[in-house]
């Protein structure tokens, strides 16, 4: 199964959940930041995904970010244990707990401002 993250630029590196970058409180003051509808408790220990690469791209630009990753959940040597976020009404989207290690990331997609 392929899944797509959205970032500014990725370093290469694995894609960590805010509270794995930030700690849990930081993280949850970030994530209220940009989506205050009081589901960060329950958000900030995931990695957020969609499921079709036109979805992350749309996302990538409302947020101003420069690159989809593209992710073989079966990529790594062993499946991602992918779930689906039923949290927030009509956006329903893939997450992966706590981190995706880089070795699962098989392509970069550079998004344009278009």
């Amino acid at each position: 199964m392929r899944i797509y993250h959205a970032v500014e630029n990725w370093d290469g590196g694995d894609i960590l959940s805010l509270e794995r970058q930030y700690g849990y409180n930081d993280a949850v003051t970030r994530f209220e930041q940009r989506w205050p509808d009081g589901c960060a408790a329950e958000h900030v220990q995931l990695v957020h995904c969609y499921d079709n690469l036109a979805d992350a791209i749309n996302h990538a630009r409302e947020f101003g970010c420069a690159q989809v990753l593209e992710i073989d959940t079966a990529a790594g040597g062993c499946e991602l244990d992918v779930r689906i976020d039923t949290v927030e009404d009509g956006c329903h989207h893939p997450v992966v707990q706590g981190k995706i290690a880089a070795n699962y990331i098989v392509n970069v997609h550079e998004v344009t401002t278009k």
